[in-house]
C-alpha cells in the first residue's frame, strides 16, 4: 500500500521506531497552484462526488464499520458525506458534521500551544524538561535531566510508551475512574528506555508530559489554555477537551471489542475511560473545525510567527521511508505531492487528516470503530485522492 497509508496508519507507528534523526532540507509548504474542479456549491464534477460517496459506502459496508465520514475542504469550499451509524443502539444516522474523538491529532495542538510559549519567553526547546516539572516526576523518568522539550515534542525522548498492559489491566478493573496525568505517568516511572535518545519512538508519555508542562507555564488547566487560544478565537464550536469540560449534545458514540468476544461494544456509553482528557489524546472535534484549524495555522499562518512554524514543519525525524514528522504534524509522502498531516487512534474511533499545499486540498476521513483490523481511514483519503486527483503522471 502507498506511503500515505503507513505513515498515518497503525497503531502508535511502531513500524518507525528507533530511526536516527537525518540532516533536514525539507522546505515550506508551497503555495497551491492546482484546485479540484467544480464551483464552490458542487466543488466537484456530479460523477466525482458519486465515486466517493460509493467509495465511503462501500468501506463502512465491506469492513462491518458502525459509521464513517468524510470531508473534503479546498478554497474552492468544502463537500462532505457520511455513510452508517452514528449510534447502533437507537439507529441515528450519521452526519459529516458529527463530533468525534480525534486521539493523537491532540498533539498538534498541544505542540502549537508550546511553540506560542516560546513566542512569549515562557518555554525553551532546549531546556530540560526537569526545568518544568516536579522532582517527583522526574526523579523516577530515564534519563530526564536530559530529555528536552524538543525531544518530546518529536517523539525522540526515548520514554516508553504509557498504556503499559499493567495500565490497561487497571482500566479493566475499575473502567470509569477519572485518571490524571501523574497517576497515569506512574506506570512507566523507573522503567527502562523504549529507545536511545535521539532516535524517534513514538510515545504518548511525551505529549502526557507537555499537557504537564503547559499547565505549569501557564498556571492554569490545558482545555482552558486550548479554549482561550484556539477554539474561542477561531470559533471552533465543535471542539473540547474530553472529561474536563463539558460537552453540550455529546458526540457520536464509538465501538470497538472491549471485552475480546470478538463483537464490538460501545465504549462511550457507559464510557471506559483509558485516560481521557489529557495532552496526549484528550480532545473532540469534528470535520469542519478540523480543517478550520489547519486552515489558520498552514494557510493563512495566523497561530504561529514564521521562525515558529518552520520550526514545526522543518525539525523533522525520518521514519526510514523518506518520510518524516515534526512537532505534532506528520510529512506525508503521496502519489500526488507532498503534504502534512495525522492520524488519530483513541478507545472507539480512528481518523486522519491530510493537507496537499500544491493542490489546495485538505481531507478529513474517521470512523467510529476503534478496532485496529477493522477500517483503515488513512486508505479512505488514499481512495479519495486517487477519485479526485485522478492516476498521478
Amino acid at each position: 500500500m502507498a506511503i500515505l497509508i503507513l505513515l498515518l496508519s497503525g497503531s502508535g507507528c511502531r513500524e518507525m521506531e528507533g530511526i536516527e534523526i537525518p540532516t533536514v532540507t525539507s522546505a515550506r509548504p508551497p503555495q497551491p497552484t492546482l484546485q479540484p474542479q467544480g464551483s464552490p456549491q458542487s466543488l466537484f464534477p456530479a460523477d466525482t462526488a458519486t465515486e466517493l460517496q460509493e467509495m465511503l459506502k462501500d468501506t463502512v459496508k465491506d469492513e462491518r464499520l458502525p459509521g464513517a465520514t468524510l470531508y473534503v475542504a479546498t478554497s474552492q469550499g468544502n463537500w462532505m458525506i457520511a455513510e452508517g451509524k452514528a449510534n447502533l443502539e437507537s439507529g441515528v444516522v450519521m452526519k459529516p458534521t458529527d463530533r468525534f474523538r480525534i486521539g493523537e491529532i491532540t498533539d498538534l495542538f498541544v505542540a502549537v500551544v508550546c511553540l506560542q510559549l516560546v513566542e512569549e519567553g515562557r518555554l525553551k526547546l532546549s531546556d530540560s524538561i526537569v526545568t518544568y516539572l516536579p522532582k517527583e516526576i522526574t526523579t523516577q523518568l530515564p534519563n530526564s535531566d536530559r530529555i528536552t522539550i524538543r525531544q518530546l515534542l518529536n517523539h525522540t525522548s526515548g520514554l516508553p510508551d504509557i498504556r503499559t498492559d499493567e495500565f490497561l489491566q487497571a482500566v479493566r478493573s475499575e473502567p470509569t475512574r477519572e485518571w490524571t496525568a501523574k497517576e497515569m505517568l506512574g506506570y512507566i516511572y523507573n522503567s527502562e528506555p523504549a529507545q536511545r535518545r535521539g532516535m524517534f519512538s513514538k510515545s504518548d508519555s511525551n505529549y502526557l508530559l507537555l499537557g504537564l508542562i503547559i499547565e505549569t507555564v501557564t498556571g492554569e488547566p490545558l482545555a482552558t489554555g486550548l479554549r482561550q487560544r484556539f477554539y474561542d478565537p477561531l470559533k471552533l464550536s465543535n471542539t473540547f477537551m474530553e472529561v474536563r469540560e463539558p460537552i453540550p449534545g455529546g458526540f457520536t458514540q464509538g465501538y470497538q471489542d472491549w471485552n475480546n468476544d470478538g463483537k464490538p461494544e460501545n465504549v462511550t456509553k457507559p464510557l471506559v475511560n483509558i485516560g481521557l482528557g489529557l495532552g496526549d489524546r484528550g480532545m473532540v472535534s469534528n470535520a469542519p473545525d478540523l480543517v478550520r484549524f489547519f486552515q489558520a495555522l498552514l494557510v493563512e499562518e495566523q497561530l504561529l510567527n514564521p521562525d515558529s512554524l518552520d520550526q514545526m514543519l522543518l525539525t523533522y525525524v525520518g521514519d526510514g521511508k523518506g518520510d518524516t514528522y515534526g512537532f505534532g504534524i506528520t510529512n506525508v509522502s503521496t502519489r500526488w505531492g507532498e503534504g502534512m498531516g495525522h492520524r488519530g487512534e483513541v478507545f472507539g474511533f480512528k481518523s486522519a487528516i491530510v493537507y496537499l499545499p500544491v493542490h489546495d486540498l485538505m481531507i478529513v476521513a474517521w470512523m467510529n470503530d476503534g478496532d485496529r483490523h477493522r477500517g483503515n481511514p488513512a486508505e479512505i483519503l488514499e481512495d479519495s485522492l486517487h477519485i479526485i486527483l485522478g492516476e498521478p503522471e
